[in-house]
């Protein structure tokens, strides 16, 4: 039998807290995936999202659940920039 081929997630994001801007003005967490702008409420991230953030520990196990094996992280500056964090997670998971 012939072994599965990884499944790749080309377009992940991971989100330490939502410290964006867009041509809106400046983003900031709502709680429960809603994002502010201003006095604006928009829903952004999955319900499931406590603190409007999607940390690492959350993609790894969606990936898990979903039997996805390795994911391309990328950034979105309307949610922030998070270089840092993103290499830190990189250093965690290494081989996802």
């Amino acid at each position: 039998m012939k072994p599965n081929p990884p499944i790749i997630d080309a377009h992940a994001h991971v989100i330490p807290r939502i410290s964006g801007r867009n041509r809106f003005g400046e983003l900031a967490p709502g709680g429960w995936g809603v994002v502010r702008r201003g006095a604006e409420r928009v829903p952004l991230l999955p319900a499931t999202c406590r603190d409007s953030a999607f940390p690492v520990e959350a993609l790894v196990e969606t990936m898990e659940r979903a039997g996805v094996t390795q994911a391309v992280l990328l950034q979105n500056p309307t949610l922030g920039t998070c270089n840092g964090y993103v290499r830190e997670c990189v250093r965690r998971f290494p081989t996802r």
